[in-house]
């Protein structure tokens, strides 16, 4: 990919808030280009990428990491709620050279953080007015060479509060399934969680600290808290 040398006279706008490098536009020319403020550079990106959207609220697209994350879709809208319907696509990255590192595969992503991002596979089918619906959603995370750390076949996958071996993931479907913390290093379910856990409400935590699991929940409405330890030790 060419680099251009920017002048003070051109319109940059950096999209993901990178303070030195990310991802934006130069002189609103349609294209996505990875901008170096210090070196006052840009290269634009692959025609095929120019439609990635970036956000920052979840966050997800832009550079990160010495990759940039890009989607073969723009946005796009859900034909129902998700959480993260913001960064519905057809994800991949690509390095600065403008290789592909992990192919466009993946229909929710979220930006790498310590090598890691969670990743979600799944089949898009397009309705009327042009709304999406996935049926099949497979979570798992990926490290950045594209290998899956924890596999895609869970219903959900969220990091675990300071531990980066452990995950928290949820199988056999929403109705009558159930989270397993999945360990990492072992590349293996070790625990069975026994009780009922929304990762989604704002007022509960999932923490590891000293060989242990604590999931702190708030009975919404309520004025206590209920708290579940597991010990990875003991496995229970």
């Amino acid at each position: 990919m060419k680099k251009i040398k920017l002048t003070d006279n051109d319109n940059v706008f950096i999209r993901d808030g990178g303070e030195v490098i990310g991802c934006g536009s130069v002189n609103q020319d349609g294209f996505l280009y990875l901008i170096d403020k210090d070196e006052m550079t840009a290269i634009r990106l692959p025609e095929k990428y120019k439609d990635t959207p970036i956000y920052l609220y979840y966050p997800c697209g832009g550079y990160n990491e010495g990759l940039i994350m890009v989607s073969l879709l723009g946005e796009i809208d859900l034909k129902y709620y998700h959480q993260y319907s913001g960064t519905a696509g057809i994800w991949g990255w690509i390095n600065i050279d403008g290789d592909e590192v992990v192919p466009p595969q993946y229909i929710f992503v979220m930006t790498f953080c310590d090598g890691k991002a969670i990743v979600c596979k799944g089949d898009w089918t397009v309705y009327e007015q042009d709304q999406y619906w996935c049926d099949n959603e497979q979570w798992g995370i990926i490290d950045k060479t594209g290998k899956a750390i924890v596999p895609c076949k869970y219903d959900e996958v969220s990091y675990i509060v300071d531990t980066e071996r452990f995950a928290l993931c949820h199988k056999n479907g929403w109705r009558n399934g159930n989270y397993v913390i999945y360990d990492i290093e072992q590349s293996a379910e070790i625990i069975e969680v026994n009780f009922k856990y929304d990762t989604g409400y704002m007022f509960n935590d999932c923490v590891y600290d000293n060989g242990c699991i604590y999931f702190d929940m708030h009975e919404p409405g309520g004025e206590k808290d209920i708290i579940y330890v597991y010990s990875l030790l003991e496995g229970k």
